[in-house]
């Protein structure tokens, strides 16, 4: 009985992982972090807004005219 329960879990726990994997964001990090660390000066200065970081750490391109 022991072990249908532990099995039972693990399966249970490994659906739910594969179900969050599908809709986790892939964010790069390293890039959050380095444009998170700058002024809004700085910013600026390379044509982004703070508002921009997570967008761009997720691989999208801003445009700006």
């Amino acid at each position: 009985m022991q072990g249908s329960i532990t099995m039972y879990y693990c399966n249970f726990c490994e659906a739910v992982g594969r179900f969050f994997s599908k809709y986790k964001s892939k964010v790069n990090w390293g890039v959050y972090n380095d444009l998170n660390s700058l002024t809004d000066r700085q910013l600026k200065d390379i044509g982004i807004s703070r508002s921009d970081i997570g967008y761009i750490a997720r691989g999208g391109n801003v445009y700006r005219r």
